[in-house]
């Protein structure tokens, strides 16, 4: 089974690397509960907030790193 909901978000985690526990993490949700949430195409506005969050996230560890 293809995967077609939430590309958005899901692009944006391999494209920065970052793995679905660590996403789970910062949302303060179980990784299985962001796996059912993924299941169904969630409304733009939450996925921009998402998206927004991996960025950040990955920023604040590049910036460590740097």
């Amino acid at each position: 089974m293809k995967l077609e909901n939430n590309l958005l978000i899901r692009n944006t985690l391999k494209d920065c690397h970052m793995p679905y526990w660590m996403l789970a993490d910062l949302m303060k949700i179980h990784r299985t509960t962001l796996s059912d949430k993924l299941r169904h195409e969630l409304p733009a506005e939450e996925q921009k907030r998402i998206v927004k969050m991996i960025r950040d996230e990955t920023k604040r560890r590049n910036d460590l790193t740097a």
